[in-house]
């Protein structure tokens, strides 16, 4: 089971806040097939010196310079994800994005 973010209350059809929902049905979707938290805490290291490489390459090429993932990782994830759908994640987004040019347009095909 994918843990949920801290508001799951923000996720009820009767808030009203259709792009957390979708920001959370999308990371829920993607983590079924591949788990991102573990793919995002691992650096794939195949030199063959470890000094180059940075890490101790003894037990194979993945290493996790933060230690595997916890339970606490993937609902801060989860919350952060959801947030990016907020009215203020997503004017985070925009602005960002912005900054390099970019902008988010609102379709019809919805």
């Amino acid at each position: 089971m994918i843990p949920k973010g801290l508001h799951v209350n923000r996720l009820n059809p009767a808030a009203d806040n259709p792009r957390e929902v979708e920001f959370t049905a999308q990371w829920e979707t993607k983590n079924k097939h591949v788990d991102l938290l573990d793919a995002l805490f691992s650096v794939p290291c195949y030199l063959k010196d470890p000094d180059r490489c940075g890490h101790d390459t003894s037990n194979g090429p993945i290493k996790r310079p933060l230690g595997d993932v916890t339970k606490r990782d993937r609902v801060v994830a989860a919350t952060i994800f959801q947030w990016l759908g907020s009215d203020c994640g997503i004017d985070a987004v925009r602005q960002s994005l912005a900054r390099c040019g970019y902008r988010i347009e609102k379709t019809d095909d919805v």
